[in-house]
């Protein structure tokens, strides 16, 4: 399973894009968020298995995965003042 090097990977850049004194903060922040959303994936993806079909769920995955990518690949915005 992939989980463990992922895991340590998001940590790692939740402490390289913050500031010194609030790297502890950033991954608190993070992991609050990940412990937020990971039920609610689990359960929208139990109910589209369940209700609707396994190859509208695959789909609905497939279609999230590529859709959050190239939102990924995008480069930032420049700030307003620069």
């Amino acid at each position: 399973m992939v989980r463990g090097p992922s895991e340590s990977l998001n940590i790692g850049a939740a402490t390289v894009s913050s500031e010194s004194s609030t790297t502890g903060e950033s991954v608190a922040v993070m992991m609050f968020a990940v412990s937020l959303a990971a039920p609610i994936g689990v359960l929208l993806w139990g109910f589209m298995i369940g209700r609707v079909s396994v190859e509208a769920a695959i789909l609905f995955g497939a279609v999230g995965t590529v859709v959050s990518g190239v939102a990924l690949l995008r480069p930032p915005k420049a700030p307003a003042g620069s």
